[in-house]
C-alpha cells in the first residue's frame, strides 16, 4: 500500500492519501487506485474518507472531500485569470494578418499544418532544428494527437506505456482495442532492459511516456534514459512519443531539457498549452 503526502488547501494540514489495490483488467498497466482512503491529520485519525473515482466530479468544498488524482484538467480560476490574454493574442493575430488567418491556406500565414508563426515561435522555443514549420503540426491539443496515432496503427496492435500512466492514454489505447504492455520504471526513468526485451519481441509499434513531471507520480526522468530509450524506438522500428505538457513547470530557476529530434528518426514529442498557460 502506498502512502502519499499531500496538502489540504481547505484546512492546510498534510493529509495521507493511502492508495487501496483497485481491480483492473491485468494486461492494462494502470495502477491508480479506484478506491482512496483520506486522512485528514488535523481531526484526528478517525475521520478517514473513502471515495471512489466515478464520483470524482462532485467537487465538494469542505475539508475531507475528495481529491482526485486521475484527470489534469485546468483549475477554472486559472483560465479565468488568463482569459484576457488569450483574448488579446487572438486579437493581435487578427489585426496583423486579417481574414488571412482564417482562411485553410494561405502562403507564409496558414498551411494544413496549422498558424505558420505560432509553428515557427513553438520550433525556437522547443530548440527544434532546421525549418520550424517543418517540424511542428498543431492540433487542438497533445490527446488529439496521441490518439490520431493510434488510430492510425490496426486494431489490436501492440503499444507500450510506463506501467503507471495518464488514464485517458490509457482509455484511448483501449478504445481502439490496442494491446496495452506496461514498462516499469524508477526515480530516473523507465527500465531500459525491460523495454528492450518487450521491442525485441517484435510487434510493439509505439512507446508513449510521460518525461517530466510524470503523471501521475511526478517523476522526471533523465536525459541519458530519455535518449537511450529513443535509442531502442529507433532500433526496432518502434514510434517514440514523448509527452512534455508538464514540460514547462518548473519552478526552481532550471529548465528542462529535451532530446534532439534530428538524432532520433523516431521519436515526436506532443504536448499542450493548457498546463502552461493554467495549471
Amino acid at each position: 500500500m502506498s502512502i502519499l503526502k499531500w496538502s489540504c488547501r481547505f484546512c492546510d494540514p498534510m493529509i495521507m492519501l493511502s492508495a487501496l489495490p483497485g481491480k483492473w483488467d491485468v494486461d492494462l498497466p494502470l495502477s491508480v487506485a479506484p478506491v482512496m482512503t483520506i486522512r485528514c491529520l488535523c481531526h484526528g485519525p478517525n475521520q478517514d474518507r473513502t471515495w471512489h473515482h466515478q464520483n470524482s466530479a462532485r467537487g465538494e468544498d469542505r475539508c475531507m472531500a475528495q481529491i482526485s488524482f486521475l484527470r489534469g484538467v485546468p483549475a477554472d480560476e486559472a483560465l479565468a485569470a488568463i482569459a484576457d490574454v488569450v483574448a488579446q493574442g487572438y486579437a493581435r493575430a487578427l489585426e496583423t494578418y486579417g481574414a488571412q488567418v482564417l482562411q485553410y491556406q494561405t502562403q507564409g500565414v496558414t498551411d494544413f499544418n496549422g498558424f505558420i508563426p505560432l509553428r515557427e515561435m513553438l520550433a525556437r522555443r522547443f530548440g527544434l532544428s532546421g525549418e520550424g514549420k517543418k517540424r511542428v503540426i498543431c492540433f487542438n491539443g497533445g490527446m488529439e494527437v496521441f490518439s490520431l496515432l493510434l488510430k492510425s496503427f490496426p486494431r489490436g496492435t501492440p503499444v507500450a506505456t510506463e506501467a503507471l500512466s495518464y488514464d485517458r492514454a490509457l482509455a484511448d489505447a483501449l478504445r481502439y482495442e490496442h494491446r496495452v504492455v506496461g514498462i516499469p520504471f524508477g526515480p530516473e526513468g523507465i527500465d531500459l532492459d525491460v523495454l528492450e526485451k518487450e521491442l525485441s519481441k517484435g510487434g510493439i509499434r509505439l512507446f508513449y511516456r510521460i518525461i517530466y513531471h510524470q503523471n501521475p507520480t511526478g517523476l522526471d526522468s533523465t536525459m541519458q534514459n530519455i535518449e537511450a530509450a529513443a535509442q531502442l524506438c529507433a532500433r526496432y522500428n518502434a514510434l517514440y512519443v514523448c509527452d512534455i505538457a508538464y514540460y514547462e513547470l518548473r519552478y526552481d530557476g532550471r529548465k528542462n531539457r529535451l532530446p534532439d529530434l534530428a538524432k532520433f528518426p523516431t521519436t515526436c514529442l506532443i504536448g499542450s498549452f493548457t498546463k502552461t498557460l493554467a495549471p
